[in-house]
C-alpha cells in the first residue's frame, strides 16, 4: 500500500501536475493526523478504563477496610457503655444512706476500658499516594479526607481517659492501700489491676475511702470522660456510615 502511494506520488511529480500533488500531499497528511487521533482516542479510552477499574477496586478495598473497623467501634462502644453504666451505679451504692456504711467495703473493680485500635491502610495509601483525589464523587473524596481528623478528635478523648483519668484512679488506690497488702502475684485474691492477700483486710482500707469526695470525684471524672468519649463514638459513626453509603451507591455503577 505504501508502494502504491509512493509511485502514485512520482507518476504525479513525471507528468508535472503539481497542483494535484498537492492536493494529494494535504490529503495524505490529513489521514495521518485522523490516524494519529484515532490512535489517541484508542489510548485515552484504554487509560481510563484501566483508571475506572483501578478507582473500582480501591472502593471495594476501602469498603472492606470500614466495615471491619466499624465492627471493633462497635465492640468497644459496648464495652464503654457498660463501664459507664456500672460506674454510675457504684456512685449511687456508695450515696445511698439505706446500706449500711460497714457494706460499703470494695472500690470499684478498675476503670480502664478497652481502647479502639484501629488500621486505615487502603484509605492512607490512597491519600499518601494522591490517589485519592482521582475519585470523581466530591462528596465522598472529601469526606475520606476528613477522615483523619475526626478520628483524631477522638482519639485525644479516649487516650485522655486512659493516661491521665484512669492513672489518678490507680494512683488514688496506691497511695492508700499499704504495700504490703498488694503482692505482685496472688493466687487468693485479684481485684480490678491490684492484687491482695486478704480480702478481709483490703476491706478494711476500702472502708476508709469509698466515702472520700475526693475518691468519688476521680470516679464522676471517669464517668464524665467515658460519656464525651461515647458522644465522639458517635460521631465517628454518623460520619462513617456517611462514607458507606457513598462508598456502595459508587460502586453499584461500577
Amino acid at each position: 500500500m505504501i508502494k502504491f502511494f509512493r509511485r502514485f506520488r512520482q507518476q504525479l511529480l513525471i507528468e508535472n501536475k503539481f497542483s494535484k500533488y498537492l492536493l494529494y500531499a494535504i490529503g495524505e497528511i490529513i489521514l495521518v493526523v485522523i490516524g494519529i487521533l484515532i490512535a489517541l482516542s484508542i489510548n485515552n479510552w484504554n487509560e481510563a478504563r484501566k483508571s475506572s477499574n483501578a478507582e473500582a477496586q480501591a472502593l471495594v478495598e476501602l469498603l472492606e477496610e470500614f466495615k471491619i473497623n466499624y465492627k471493633d467501634l462497635l465492640r468497644v462502644e459496648r464495652q464503654k457503655s457498660r463501664a459507664e453504666k456500672n460506674l454510675r451505679n457504684y456512685l449511687d451504692f456508695l450515696n445511698d444512706d439505706s446500706i449500711p456504711k460497714n457494706e460499703k467495703n470494695y472500690a470499684f473493680g478498675g476503670i480502664a476500658s478497652n481502647t479502639w485500635n484501629m488500621t486505615y491502610s487502603v484509605l492512607n495509601g490512597l491519600i499518601n499516594s494522591g490517589a485519592i483525589n482521582n475519585l470523581k464523587n466530591d462528596s465522598l473524596r472529601n469526606l475520606l479526607n476528613s477522615w483523619d481528623g475526626v478520628k483524631q478528635n477522638y482519639m485525644e478523648l479516649q487516650n485522655y481517659y486512659h493516661l491521665v483519668t484512669a492513672k489518678e484512679y490507680q494512683d488514688y488506690l496506691r497511695d492508700r492501700i499499704p504495700s504490703n497488702v498488694l503482692l505482685k502475684d496472688s493466687t487468693y485474691k485479684n481485684y480490678g489491676n491490684f492484687s491482695y492477700e486478704s480480702e478481709k483486710e483490703l476491706e478494711q482500707f476500702a472502708m476508709k475511702f469509698v466515702n472520700d469526695m475526693k475518691y468519688q470525684n476521680i470516679l464522676k471524672s471517669a464517668i464524665f470522660r467515658l460519656y464525651i468519649q461515647l458522644n465522639g463514638i458517635q460521631f465517628l459513626k454518623e460520619n462513617h456510615n456517611k462514607i458507606v453509603a457513598l462508598l456502595e451507591e459508587e460502586i453499584k455503577k461500577k
